[in-house]
C-alpha cells in the first residue's frame, strides 16, 4: 500500500541563507513512500526539523527519500548535509573491492568512532536536570570490517542494536555509572570515514558494504521512538523483539526527558578529580553468525563541563575493546582475563591488589559481562581460614523505565555481601526467585572490593551464572588472600622457598614491594605444623 506524506517546513531558522532557502523549497513537497518506510521517514523528518545541524541525519533522510523515488527532494537534503560536514561522501559504487584491506572474514560490525555526546537536559540558559538527573546519548560511527555485505533492514532480524554506557574512574576504581536503552538501527549510509568503502547501494540502503561506515549522531542515538529495552535482545543469538517497547513518561519524569537515555545524577558528574568515558556496543545477528561478535565495543574519554554539565568526547576512540580496558590503561597494574561460557557469551574479570601500608591489602575486582545472556548472579573469592575482612563494597547500575522482563524495572538492589567459611561472597537473588533480580547482565560491569590482613596469592574466583544451564559457574584467575598460618607459602606446597620467591618477584610492584620481600625471606623454610 502506498501512502502520501506532506513534508512541512524544516525548522532551520537562524542557520544561514542556504538553510532558509532549503526550508522554503521543501515547505510543500509531496513524497510517495511505501508503508514500511513511511513511519521511519516521517520520524526522521520530525527529528531533523528539531536538529537541522545534524549532517549525517540530513544525509540519511535524503538518501531514504531518494530510495523511495523522491530524487530531487532527497538531493537537496543531501547537498545540505555535505555543506554542513564536508567529510561525508555520496557513494554510488565507485570504490572497488581491491582497494580494501579487510581484517576479518564474513560480516564484522565494529565502532570505529564515537564522535560526540548530546546533552538532553542542557539548554541555551544552562542545564535543566530532572530531579537532579541529566540525560545524554552518545554518537557512534559503525563500520563493516568484514568482506561480506552486512544487513541493516529493521523489518527483519538482520540489523544492529546499539547500547551506550557512561563510566567514571575515581579513587583508582573504574565504575559503570549509567546505561542507555538500545538504539534500533535503520538503513546504512555508505561512508568512507573509517577506510575505503565498497558501497552496498546508493542513498541509505538496508545494507552496509565491506569497509563502509555508517554514522549515527549523538542526538539521533537518543531518539526515543527508536530506543528499546535491553531485556528484549538476546546478545548470544542477536534475536530481538521487532515491535520493541519504547520509553514512556514516569511520575518523576513526566516530560520523558530521561527515558531510555544515559541517566546520571549531577552529584556523580560533579565528583572532584573524576575521569569519565563513554562506550558504544553493537549487537548484530549476522556478525554473530560470522564469529566476529567480540570486537563490537569501543570507548572514548569524555570531559564534563562543571558549569553546563555538557559532555564532550576527547582523545581517539579505542576501537574494538570494551571500556574495562580503560582501567588497565589508567592503571597498568590492573590484570584482565576473558572468561568464555560454553554456548553463551564472554565475561572479563579484572583485578588489582594494593598494599595499604598498615598490614592490610585492598582487593579490587571488576567483572564485565560482554554478551552473556545467562548473566552472573554471584561472585566469590577464596579467603584464608585465619583471614579478616573489612570494608567490603559493591557497585552496580541503576535500572529504569520498565527495562526488565514484563515491562517492569530490573531490580537495582545491591548484592548481598558476606565473608567467612573460607570465602568472600557477593550475590543477588536467584533466577528462580526473581527473574528481574539485579543480575550482572550483558553490556554492564559491576565492582567488588574489600580489605584483608592476608597477603595476595594466585587463586581462582568463582562467577556464579544467573540463568539455569550447564555449567552453573566459571572460574576466573585472580589474586586473593592467602592462609595466615603460612602467608608466604605463595604456591601452597607447605614450604617457603625459591618458587615462592619467584612468584613474589614476578609480581613485583603489583602488589609486592621490599617489605613483603623481607617478610618472605624472614620466614624461609617449612611452614609451621
Amino acid at each position: 500500500m502506498k501512502k502520501l506524506i506532506l513534508l512541512g517546513a524544516i525548522g532551520l531558522a537562524g542557520c544561514g541563507l542556504l538553510v532558509a532557502e532549503l526550508s522554503a523549497q521543501l515547505s510543500t513537497q509531496l513524497v510517495t513512500v511505501n508503508t514500511k518506510s513511511d513511519a521511519i521517514i516521517a520520524e526522521l523528518y520530525d527529528y531533523v526539523s528539531e536538529h537541522p545541524e545534524d549532517a549525517s541525519s540530513l544525509l540519511r533522510l535524503g538518501g531514504m527519500m531518494q530510495n523511495q523515488g523522491a530524487f530531487e527532494e532527497g538531493e537537496k537534503l543531501m547537498q545540505r548535509a555535505f555543506a554542513l560536514d564536508p567529510t561525508l561522501t555520496q557513494n554510488f559504487g565507485e570504490h572497488q573491492p581491491e582497494t580494501l584491506s579487510l581484517g576479518t572474514t564474513g560480516a564484522d560490525v565494529y565502532v570505529c568512532d564515537m564522535p560526540g555526546v548530546h546533552h538532553w537536559t542542557g539548554g541555551f540558559f544552562g542545564s535543566n536536570p530532572v530531579n537532579g538527573f541529566h540525560a545524554y546519548s552518545a554518537g557512534t560511527t559503525s563500520a563493516n570490517g568484514g568482506d561480506e555485505i552486512l544487513g541493516w533492514n529493521n523489518s527483519t532480524q538482520n540489523y544492529p542494536v546499539i547500547g551506550q554506557n557512561l563510566y567514571m574512574y575515581h579513587d583508582d576504581r573504574l565504575q559503570l555509572v549509567a546505561i542507555s536503552w538500545l538504539k534500533h538501527g535503520f538503513c546504512a549510509l555508505q561512508q568512507s570515514q573509517c577506510g575505503p568503502c565498497t558501497p552496498a547501494g546508493s542513498g541509505c540502503p538496508t545494507q552496509l558494504g565491506p569497509g563502509c561506515s555508517d554514522p549515527y549522531s549523538a542526538s539521533l542515538n537518543g531518539q526515543q521512538n527508536r530506543l528499546g529495552p535491553r531485556s528484549e535482545v538476546n546478545p548470544v543469538t542477536g534475536f530481538r523483539v521487532l515491535n520493541h517497547a519504547t520509553p514512556s513518561p514516569s511520575p518523576d519524569d513526566p516530560s520523558n526527558t530521561l527515558g531510555g537515555r544515559i541517566r546520571v545524577h549531577e552529584d556523580t558528574l560533579s565528583t572532584p578529580g573524576a575521569v569519565f568515558l563513554v562506550e558504544g556496543q553493537y549487537i548484530h545477528p549476522q556478525d554473530i553468525d560470522s564469529g566476529n561478535q567480540y570486537d563490537n565495543s569501543s570507548w572514548r574519554y569524555a570531559t564534563v563541563n562543571q558549569s553546563s554539565f555538557a559532555i564532550t568526547s576527547s582523545g581517539p576512540t579505542r576501537q574494538r575493546e570494551t571500556a574495562i580496558y580503560a582501567w588497565q590503561e589508567l592503571d597498568p597494574e590492573v590484570v584482565i582475563n576473558d572468561i568464555d561460557i560454553p554456548d553463551d557469551g564472554r565475561f572479563s574479570v579484572a583485578y588489582v591488589v594494593r598494599d595499604n601500608g598498615d598490614g592490610t591489602w585492598r582487593y579490587e575486582y571488576a567483572v564485565h559481562n560482554y554478551n552473556s545472556d545467562r548473566a552472573a548472579g554471584s561472585f566469590e573469592v577464596p579467603l584464608g581460614v585465619d583471614g579478616n575482612v573489612t570494608n567490603m563494597g559493591f557497585n552496580g547500575v541503576e535500572y529504569f523505565n520498565g527495562d526488565g522482563v514484563g515491562g517492569v524495572n530490573y531490580d537495582s538492589t545491591p548484592w548481598t555481601m558476606t565473608s567467612g567459611d573460607g570465602v568472600v561472597r557477593w550475590e543477588t537473588e536467584s533466577f528462580g526467585d526473581n527473574d528481574n533480580a539485579n543480575a550482572l547482565r550483558w553490556g554492564t560491569m559491576y565492582n567488588f572490593w574489600f580489605d584483608s590482613d592476608l597477603p595476595p596469592v594466585d587463586a581462582d574466583a568463582t562467577l556464579g551464572l544467573f540463568k539455569p544451564g550447564t555449567p552453573n559457574s566459571a572460574d576466573a584467575p585472580v589474586m586473593a588472600p592467602a592462609s595466615n598460618s603460612c602467608p608466604w607459602d605463595l604456591n601452597g606446597n607447605g614450604s617457603i622457598g625459591a618458587p615462592d620467591l619467584g612468584l613474589l618477584l614476578s609480581n613485583w610492584g603489583n602488589p609486592y614491594t621490599s617489605a613483603q620481600l623481607a617478610a618472605l625471606l624472614s620466614n624461609w623454610g617449612p611452614c609451621p605444623q
